[in-house]
């Protein structure tokens, strides 16, 4: 199984987010998503907004990126179907992606990612900052 290495950014010259590959030097960073005659395809992107794709799509087929926050509809063992809203962000203690609860400072949902969830990217947290009070 291939897994598909993947980034985004806002661009500099018109804000517009965009994806590909990741290309820092110095302190600039650029997504590339190709070339043309041989010469690559990129746009400068603000550092501080790059994100890197987990490999999981929402219920509608769209990547999800670090820093995209979710709803998440699960349900927890002997509970009852639940709503949640996460930011996705690599914790580097598990080594993975996980869901941090937005309205609860550092807690984290372990069991985010299984089988039986259902994601929906409603945003971000460099366009939607009022998603994330509290985290």
């Amino acid at each position: 199984m291939n897994r598909e290495i993947l980034f985004r950014g806002k661009r500099t010259d018109n804000g517009e987010w965009t994806q590909g590959y990741l290309f820092r030097i110095w302190e600039k960073a650029y997504i590339c998503w190709g070339t043309v005659n041989d010469i690559p395809d990129m746009k400068e992107v603000d550092p501080e907004t790059v994100c890197q794709y987990t490999g999981l799509i929402d219920k509608n087929g769209r990547k999800i990126f670090e820093g995209d926050v979710v709803k998440a509809l699960y349900k927890p063992k002997d509970e009852d179907l639940t709503t949640d809203y996460f930011i996705i962000k690599w914790d580097k203690y598990c080594c993975k992606y996980v869901g941090y609860y937005t309205r609860k400072e550092n807690e984290y949902n372990p069991l985010l990612f299984g089988s039986q969830v259902s994601f929906e990217i409603i945003g971000n947290i460099f366009g939607n900052p009022e998603l994330m009070e509290g985290a």
